[in-house]
């Protein structure tokens, strides 16, 4: 049971750091392209 919700949570906050790299960092990452990377591994 624990098992099936961590695995969307870590995804979540993939996302959100990809997000957060984009904005501070330089990396040239589009919006669509995290949320892609997001719908594929969870």
């Amino acid at each position: 049971m624990a098992l099936s919700l961590e695995i969307p949570v870590v995804v979540l906050f993939a996302v959100l750091l990809l997000i957060a790299i984009r904005q501070v960092g330089g990396l040239r990452l589009r919006i669509w392209q995290i949320m892609l990377f997001g719908a594929f591994f969870s």
